[in-house]
Formats: structure tokens, sequence, C-alpha cells
């Protein structure tokens, strides 16, 4: 029995013809099966009707691709789905306000490459794009906020050990670290995490190039600021850290890691 004819079995639109109906136009039909399926017709004319709909309906399906399909075979598939053309036709969209780097570039190529090579289509590539948007965004928002515990557990663990000597013993430690080491490594303090957090905000830093910056003769931290731009930096350096101060307070510390990032940039300036 053909797929058709099961379906057609399967249809309840007519029923047995009754006693008293014109002549039988079922009686040239010689295979079994196909004259109890014309059983359920009330006559040719709705049993064709019932074929055409099921061929009409079969047309627009989608018909899955084979383990080894043709070349022709592939584009009818790709056709009928929407998966565009070459990898090219993909398009992913951005987190808003932000412009795709070269990095970004790169594995969109490449995450291209590899849907069109499994048939996805541009739809679907979209909608996976941006799942992976909202993965991304939650993973830096996860690490902004571990990065922020730990500098707010730093910063208590310094205070704790220095005491009234805190604020002194950061000044030596960054000083230290700008006048022994390039803006290579300042910017390798900063984006090297240890422990959640910066390195060059890692208590065991801080302390250690606290006792190179006081070995080296930093006196000048304590002595009255200069007259000129130096002062100015000088000021703007005590207001980032009162500002740091009171960002951690409010428990905002993404804003404290900012503020002290200025912060150091600053003292880079001091030090030109």
């Amino acid at each position: 029995m053909t797929d058709e004819t099961a379906a057609l079995e399967g249809s309840e639109d007519n029923a047995p013809i009754e006693d008293g109906a014109p002549p039988d136009w079922r009686a040239s039909i010689e295979d079994p099966d196909l004259y109890r399926l014309s059983e359920r017709y009330e006559s040719a004319t709705a049993m064709a009707k019932a074929v055409s709909d099921l061929r009409r309906e079969t047309a627009t399906r989608i018909k899955p691709l084979g383990e080894s399909p043709t070349p022709d075979e592939i584009a009818a598939y790709r056709k009928q789905t929407g998966v565009p053309l070459s990898a090219d036709g993909y398009a992913f969209d951005m987190p808003q306000g932000t412009e795709p780097s070269e990095a970004d570039t790169a594995f969109q190529n490449e995450m291209a490459r590899a849907m069109h090579g499994v048939n996805v289509t541009g739809g679907q590539a979209k909608a996976l794009g941006s799942a992976f948007n909202d993965y991304v965004a939650r993973q830096q928002a996860d690490t902004e906020a571990v990065s922020a515990a730990a500098l707010e557990q730093s910063v208590a663990a310094l205070k704790r050990e220095f005491g009234a000597d805190y604020d002194r013993n950061v000044e030596y430690a960054r000083r230290a670290a700008l006048d022994f080491g390039s803006e290579s490594f300042v910017e390798f303090l900063e984006t090297k995490i240890v422990d959640g957090a910066p390195l060059g905000d890692h208590p065991a830093f801080i302390k250690a190039f606290a006792r190179i910056g006081r070995g080296a003769g930093e006196a000048s931290i304590d002595v009255e600021t200069p007259a000129g731009d130096s002062a100015t930096l000088d000021e703007r350096i005590r207001a980032k850290r009162t500002e740091i101060q009171q960002a951690l307070d409010r428990g905002d510390h993404k804003r404290a890691h900012q503020l002290d990032r200025e912060e150091r940039a600053l003292w880079s300036r001091v030090r030109d």
C-alpha cells in the first residue's frame, strides 16, 4: 500500500455509499487495496479530488536531506528552507551600541561557514547570534561583579594591615610600578586577573611594591604639592581617591574600578 493510499484511507471526508446509489463506478478497479480505498468515496470525482489535495500538501512538505544528497538536492532544500546561497548571506547583530571588532568579524565568518555547511537558515543564525550576545553580556556582568567584590576585599584587607598608612603605602606601590615599569607593564597589571581582581589591585602586589617604593626613597609622597600643573594633578588624584571610596561605600563596584583606572592614568602623568 502506498503512502498516498494510506493517507486517503485515513480521510473522513466521505463515507461508503448506501443502497440505491448509481451504478458502481468501482467495477473496473482490480487492485484489492485500491478498491477498499475507493469504497470511502461516493464518486470518482471525490476520490480524484482527495488525491489532488494530498499531492498539493505533499508538494509543500520539506523533505529532509539524506546521508549523501546531490548538489541539486542541497540547492533545492536550501531554497525551500531559506538557507542563504553562501556563507556571506548570513547577518549577525552586535549588542546595541557596539561595533564588531576584528576578532568579532573573524568569529562571525567562521560561524557562518560552519552554519552554511549544516544548512542553518538565516533566521536560525540570527537567533543563535542573539543568544550568544546575551551569554557574553551575562559573562561580562558576572566577571565585573567578581572583580568588584575582589577589589573591595583587597582594599579592606590592606586597610586592616596598613591602618592609617594605607593611602601612603598604596601610593608607594603605584609610584614604584610607574617608575620601574613601562606602559605595557602598567597595562599588564590592569588586565591580568588574579583571584578575581586585576594584579595591580592584589594585596600581595601592593604590599611588595610598597616596600620597593619605600626602599627607593619615595619621600616626595609626603612633601607639599608643588605649584603648577603637578599641583593640579595631585589634587585630581586625591579627588579620584575620594570618589573611589564613595563608590565603594555605596556598593557601586563597577564605578570604583573605573575610577581606579583613571587614578592610575593620572599617576602616569605625574611621572612624565
